[in-house]
């Protein structure tokens, strides 16, 4: 063998293994690193699914309780009185079921039939035993019970309260929402991923009364398809659905009609925690295994050049050498082992000396490119190693600003930038607002205390990436014509801007500059922007995280206020907690209350007043101003800008607002007056949010205001009634005792004659009517002690009763005594079968019942009358 292949072989032999060995390193890396981030961001999906559930459970629960606890619901639902409590909660279900998607309302009797539904009135009666097990748990152990559950039109959320009255347990009240295709569409535009859902089969079954057919053709025969986004169902392994029926969570990847998909599969549990089926988690990877298939094929293609052109130059160096070199032969054979520190030494300037200078030449080129290749794969790892931090710091915190601090301070510390930057698009899509920085010295804090904004559209790189949702990405900031130069950042040379897009939305964009030129390239623009990814999404869970936890804080508010506001005493009492209830809210700092003075006029008739001015009093006409319009049409009627507003009233041109929200206080479709409500501080305006909860407050308000009017009309109606007690009392005693006076002594001993040394006169009075009197004497003086006192009066108490009931008797008797007579009567008046003899038999009874000895009866009248009889006239007298 020649010394050319003696050298050439081993050297391509080694090339060609460390070639072999850095593609699969780089392979098994990068696919490494895909399938953590991909588990990474649908475990934050599932949770979103969980948090969202728990919302929804949230919710329901807080809208039962408030029906289970109001007081005439609970009576209502005792009296079985189902009007009644149609009238109390179905114009509120309306408002829910329009608003918060509320898609079930129901009340039960034990242990557990329908007794009312109010999303479907006609349905009523049906025993739910079989399937609605929150139903009877609830009855059964009379607490709350709240979750997902199967029904039959499927899965929904249950919220179950039992009710009670008087302190008799007397059935249920339910809410119910339903997570379905609706909610998983949400979720689909939310997080630009699809969603299904398979419940057990068995369950269902039960619930629906029917055999389920599943025509998606779920691999396993357990479970059937609740609800898919996707117009084709994509289902994982039957092996992965038997380990999350069995509570574990299973990814599976898979590859159809050349899209490749993960699939991440995840137990659907039930209110009392049993999995009964399960959610998939569907994300379409073909793009991002695009990309990093690309992005492998790339590095690989390096290599094989690097490689290829080193062991070309070895082959071209190597096949000069025509005779054995012990000196370069040691040397080669010291760089194939892997020192590539070698030199060879040049002792002459001839062929040989120019061998030895390509050779050394060579051996430095081949170091510098293994430096090279490590110092990029030391990079890559850096930016991978950091990505899956900012995904650990994403997925661990909640709290919006947090979060941006933390992932501006983790990128600029771990790749030694200048400035790192978030900016968020504003609510009007107007402005991309600076909310978190990191930079030289105090240049963040200068920029966020100055409320740093860029405009959407002007020229800067942020709107640029945010505009076109692609990164921007200056190497030399000074020729980039699209870029706003900050001139607190004066020695920035390269940077980068990311949109941070969830779904089809553009959240606002990472700003990340450098001191270095040429600081990014390609590649670094995709690890950023993969951590762009999931800051965005990070940033959406926190975003929706806090709508939530407002959201649940309100409704709370909301019941709590329900409760205060029927019990309060008088309409000032109510008018004051409406206000403060209203304020604390919806952060208002005026609210006030209108009533109408007659049929053309309102008045300020409560308020809490803005600044130094006091409104009270001031009045509109109705149709005039937000609050008279708003009388007028019945109708909510928000302004954002009051002082610019063209419809408002001259009566208020002083008035220290400048956003107002008027609600009018309905109650069974009847305006009682209107809830005005106001912020001063200019830029901060009503929002649609705070529309729902004010007119689910006035509409609360509006209940307790009628309350009290039927509470005074009762009160009203009870003193009449007793008024009327005493007047017929009276006027009974008046007659019994003109009828009859009776009198009673009981004495020890015969009068004497003297003036007793104790005379007492005790009234007996019954309803407050005087119809006797109980008369002491003593032949000595004396005094009552308390008890003897208090037995005195309870004693007269006792006695008017007990006259009172042997009078309503006697009336009693004599009545069935009038009525016996004229059955008797009637009786024989009926038995004779000739006029003569019936005309007898009724004289006869009348003389004997009346005890009047002359009774005459007459039939027609003759023209001749004499003394009121008439002329010829046949008599009986006995």
């Amino acid at each position: 063998m020649t010394v050319t292949r003696k050298i050439l072989i081993p050297t391509i032999a080694l090339f060609m293994l460390v070639l072999a060995l850095l593609i699969g390193l780089i392979i098994a890396y990068a696919t490494n690193s895909l399938e953590t981030q991909e588990s990474s961001n649908l475990d934050l999906l599932r949770q979103t699914f969980n948090n969202s559930t728990e919302a929804q459970k949230q919710l329901a629960l807080s809208l039962a309780t408030q029906l289970a606890e109001n007081p005439e619901v609970q009576a209502a639902f005792a009296a079985g009185d189902r009007q009644r409590l149609i009238d109390l909660t179905y114009p509120a279900y309306q408002i829910l079921a329009d608003q918060y998607g509320v898609s079930q309302a129901q009340f039960h009797l034990p242990p557990a039939t329908s007794f009312l539904r109010l999303h479907q009135l006609d349905r009523s009666g049906d025993d739910l035993s079989s399937f609605r097990f929150t139903v009877l748990a609830a009855n059964a152990q009379q607490r709350p019970i709240a979750g997902l559950e199967i029904g039959r039109g499927g899965i929904g959320v249950r919220g179950v309260v039992p009710v009670t009255y008087q302190g008799q347990h007397i059935g249920t009240v339910e809410f119910g929402l339903d997570p379905g295709l609706a909610a998983l569409e949400e979720l689909k535009r939310e997080y630009g991923v699809d969603w299904q859902i398979t419940l057990s089969r068995v369950p269902a079954e039960i619930a629906t009364f029917r055999v389920l057919s599943d025509t998606a053709q779920v691999p396993l025969s357990d479970l059937v398809l609740q609800a898919s986004t996707l117009a084709k169902p994509i289902f994982s392994s039957e092996s992965a659905y038997r380990q999350a029926l069995q509570n574990s969570d299973q990814t599976y990847r898979t590859d159809i009609d050349n899209q490749s998909y993960v699939i991440f599969s995840t137990p659907l549990r039930d209110y009392s925690n049993q999995v009964i089926g399960v959610v998939d988690i569907i994300r379409n990877r073909t793009e991002t295994v695009r990309q990093l298939t690309t992005q492998v094929l790339i590095a690989i293609a390096m290599l094989i050049v690097i490689m290829g052109a080193g062991t070309l130059l070895s082959a071209t160096v190597i096949t000069r050498t025509m005779r054995p070199i012990g000196q370069l032969t040691e040397v080669a054979r010291a760089i194939e082992g892997g020192d590539l520190n070698r030199q060879a030494a040049i002792t002459s300037r001839d062929e040989i000396g120019t061998l030895g200078h390509t050779f050394n030449s060579m051996t430095q080129q081949m170091r510098g490119l293994i430096d090279s290749l490590e110092a990029r794969v030391e990079t890559r790892t850096t930016q991978l190693r950091a990505s899956a931090e900012v995904g650990r710091v994403a997925a661990s915190i909640l709290d919006p600003d947090q979060l941006l601090s933390e992932i501006v301070r983790l990128l600029a510390a771990r790749f030694s930038l200048y400035y790192v930057a978030v900016f968020l698009v504003d609510e009007a899509g107007q402005w991309a607002e600076l909310r978190e920085a990191s930079g030289p010295g105090d240049v963040a804090w200068v920029l966020k205390q100055s409320n740093h904004r860029l405009e959407i559209g002007g020229k800067s790189m942020v709107s640029a990436a945010i505009t076109d949702r692609h990164p921007r990405i200056a190497l030399d900031v000074g020729a980039e014509a699209v870029r706003f130069a900050n001139p607190l950042l004066p020695d920035t040379h390269s940077e980068i801007a990311l949109p941070l897009i969830v779904g089809n939305r553009v959240l606002g964009a990472l700003d990340v500059q450098s001191v270095q030129s040429a600081a990014f390239d390609e590649a670094n623009a995709t690890v950023l922007q993969t951590m762009a990814d999931q800051i965005a999404i990070a940033i959406a869970n926190a975003r929706q995280y806090r709508r939530e936890r407002i959201r649940a804080e309100q409704t709370t508010g909301l019941l709590e206020s329900a409760l205060e506001l029927s019990g309060q005493p008088d309409q000032i009492k109510l008018y004051e907690r409406v206000e403060e209830v209203s304020s604390s809210l919806l952060n208002a700092d005026g609210v006030g209350l209108w009533f109408a003075v007659d049929q053309e006029r309102l008045e300020l008739r409560h308020t809490i007043n803005v600044g130094s001015t006091d409104l009270t009093g001031r009045q509109l006409r109705i149709g005039e101003g937000l609050v008279g319009k708003v009388y007028e049409s019945g109708l909510i009627l928000r302004v954002d800008d009051y002082p610019a507003w063209a419809g408002q009233a001259d009566t208020f041109a002083d008035a220290p607002f400048h956003s107002a929200l008027g609600v009018p206080l309905m109650w069974q479709n009847r305006v009682l007056g209107v809830l005005a409500i106001t912020r001063s501080k200019p830029g901060n305006p009503f929002t649609i949010d705070d529309e729902n909860l004010a007119q689910l407050l006035a509409a609360q308000a509006a209940a307790a205001l009628d309350n009290l009017r039927l509470r005074a009309e009762q009160q009203q109606a009870l003193a009449d009634l007793d008024a009327l007690n005493r007047r017929l009392t009276g006027e009974a005693w008046q007659t019994q005792t003109l009828n009859q006076t009776l009198n009673y002594e009981h004495r020890r001993a015969a009068p004497t004659g003297q003036t007793p040394g104790l005379s007492l006169h005790i009234p007996i009075e019954l309803r407050g009517t005087p119809i006797g009197a109980i008369t002491l004497e003593d032949e000595q003086a004396r005094t009552f002690t308390d008890d003897e006192q208090a037995l005195i009066d309870g004693i007269a108490q006792q006695l008017a009763l007990a006259l009172e009931n042997q009078r309503l008797t006697d009336v009693a008797q004599s009545s069935a005594q009038r009525d016996r007579a004229i059955a008797e009567t009637a009786d024989k008046i009926h038995q004779p079968t000739s006029l003569d003899a019936i005309l007898r038999v009724a004289v006869n009874e009348l003389s004997r019942i009346t005890g009047i000895s002359g009774v005459g009866v007459q039939l027609g009248f003759a023209p001749d009358r004499s003394n009121g009889h008439p002329a010829d006239q046949t008599q009986e007298n006995e």
